[in-house]
């Protein structure tokens, strides 16, 4: 039954991290015709911003914290930006069993936190030894969402440094306002 939980577990994180799915191919345009599906030149901008704001030195101010993750390629689904950082692998872990995921997800306001008194909401779920717990953010403006998640299985023996998902995503819209203004 344990391994079941794992397995579970290791599921959602791949679904959160954007991970498993197949790639989509699409037919190649024609010469001058825009591409179906392509983004638009805002949703680039967007996506530039983003790919500014998360960096491991964001996610992870501590250098030696830091040093315990792997981020992964950042996956675009939907309309959200998805930034994941897989623990590597420790003493005492089970690479077939445990896990250590944070993920960082940027949106469009309105789409991950749905109304104002639910921007800074903390939410989760959890059983023996690991759950996931998320925290919620929108920029002052209104114009972009962020979800911050961890998700964890780890057996006792794993000492890491907790991580604080809602200092994370108040710092992922400070950092989104700063850079910004900085265009």
């Amino acid at each position: 039954m344990a391994t079941g939980c794992g397995v579970l577990f290791l599921a959602c994180c791949a679904s959160l991290a954007g991970c498993g799915e197949p790639a989509k191919l699409e037919p190649p345009a024609k010469a001058g015709a825009p591409s179906p599906g392509a983004p638009s030149p805002s949703a680039n901008a967007d996506l530039a911003l983003f790919d500014r704001v998360v960096t491991a030195e964001s996610v992870f101010p501590k250098r030696a914290q830091r040093g315990l993750y792997r981020m992964l390629p950042p996956v675009t689904e939907n309309g959200q930006r998805t930034y994941a950082s897989q623990l590597l692998g420790q003493p005492g872990m089970d690479e077939a069993r445990h896990f250590n995921l944070v993920t960082i997800t940027w949106a469009r306001g309105g789409q991950l936190v749905k109304s104002p008194d639910s921007a800074t909401a903390l939410s989760g779920v959890g059983g023996p030894g690991g759950g996931f717990v998320d925290a919620f953010a929108r920029t002052d403006d209104g114009a972009y969402d962020v979800r911050v998640t961890q998700g964890s299985l780890l057996s006792d023996s794993v000492n890491v440094q907790a991580f604080d998902v809602a200092r994370a995503a108040a710092e992922m819209v400070r950092l989104c306002k700063a850079q910004s203004h900085s265009k």
